[in-house]
């Protein structure tokens, strides 16, 4: 059984939690992280690229 019962110690919790983590969650989590670093490699330089460009055109210091 994956859901709680009472007398389960902390130990079977846990390792019914994983259990349901990896046949429910686990897959989609992967590809999500694949997704979003590709994302970061492709777009993170560009992005910095930007950012730096109008930090440098609207900073100002206050006298």
């Amino acid at each position: 059984d994956l859901y709680w019962q009472p007398g389960t110690g902390p130990g079977e919790t846990v390792r019914r939690y994983l259990l349901f983590y990896l046949t429910t969650s686990f897959i989609w989590d992967i590809w999500r992280g694949l997704g979003n670093a590709g994302l970061i490699l492709f777009f993170g330089a560009p992005v910095l690229r930007l950012l730096r460009r109008y930090e440098e055109r609207f900073h100002f210091t206050v006298a």
